[in-house]
Order: structure tokens, then sequence, then C-alpha cells
């Protein structure tokens, strides 16, 4: 636990009426051994917790909602690792990404296809396809099956993060961050 959000929970005010303002209720420092003292305490607060009191706060563990902000964010970065395996990462291929599938719906709704109006899909011929068609068939194939994939990466972070905030406990808490990630389905089933 923080020693500021203890002051205010033994204290029962806020951390701005404590420590904010031109005359603050309370001041804390740090001594050179890393402890920590109490170097204004206004006597509205009522007792001044003891040395020991307050090691004993700063050696608890941190208060459930602190952890499950904190869980939340690890599940985030497991969703992303998650979806990382799949994709290449970058600002740069994302956007090629979003730019394949544009020029997919292009081609789909053209009535004369033309190659050169669609250069990100002609650069996979050969590898992606050896026409433009087979090109725009494979592209797209790839682009539904992530949309499946990365949905149901979506949905299990969703489920987990809601897990954690409607934990009561620490342990529920920490359990909710064990996600079964979807795999992609087999492509020859």
């Amino acid at each position: 636990m923080q020693i500021a959000d203890f002051i205010a929970a033994w204290t029962g005010r806020s951390l701005g009426e404590l420590f904010m303002g031109s005359d603050p209720l309370c001041e804390l420092s740090q001594n050179a051994d890393g402890t920590v003292r109490i170097d204004r305490w206004d006597e509205a607060l009522g007792p001044e917790p003891t040395p020991k009191e307050l090691a004993e706060a700063l050696a608890a563990p941190p208060p459930l909602d602190g952890l499950k902000a904190a869980l939340k964010i690890s599940i985030d970065a497991a969703a992303e690792a998650e979806r990382q395996k799949y994709l290449t990462p970058g600002e740069g291929q994302a956007m090629t990404y979003q730019e394949k599938a544009r020029e997919v719906e292009a081609y789909r709704a053209a009535t004369n296809p033309q190659d050169s109006d669609y250069p990100f899909l002609m650069a996979g011929i050969g590898v992606n396809g050896e026409t433009l068609a087979d090109v725009v068939d494979t592209v797209e194939a790839r682009r539904d099956l992530w949309v499946r994939l990365g949905s149901a990466i979506e949905q299990k972070r969703e489920l987990a993060k809601l897990a954690v905030d409607q934990s009561t406990s620490e342990d529920e808490a920490r359990t909710a961050t064990i996600v079964d990630w979807p795999v992609p389905p087999d492509p020859e089933a």
C-alpha cells in the first residue's frame, strides 16, 4: 500500500485535503534508511500513526482496486502478444493491411479491374498467387481468418477484464488473468 493511501484511509480524508494546497494537513518525507516519517500532522486529523503502523502499511499488499488495474493492463498486454503471433507488428504494416483490404474491396466492386489500380495486391504476385485474382482470394481468406481470430481474442480480453472487475479477492482477480486464448482453425479441416 502507498503511504499516502494509508494516511487517507487512516484519517478518512482525501489525498487532496491532506497533501495539497498552501497549508497541507500532512507532510511526509523519507529518512536516509528508506523509512517514511511524518514531518507535519495537523491535530484536526486525530491521532498520528506510529512509525510501526506506517511500516506495516507500506508492507501490506496493494488495495484490490490497484491490483485490479494492474492486472487489466497485463491482460491487454497479453492480448496484444497473442495478436502479434498472427500479425506483423508496426504502424506501417497495419497501414499495408488496411490498404490491401481497401484494394480487395475495390477489386471486387470493379467491372473491369486494371492491375495498376492495385499496387499492394500486385506486390503479392508470385508469393500469394499467380494472378491478381488469386492474390485477392488469398488476401481475402487471410482477412476473414483474422476477423474470426482477432474478434475471438478481443472477446477473451474483454471477458477476462470483466472477471477482474467483478472479483472480490486477490486470488479471484489473479485467476481471472489466466486466459485460454483462441487458436486459428486448421485450414485443412
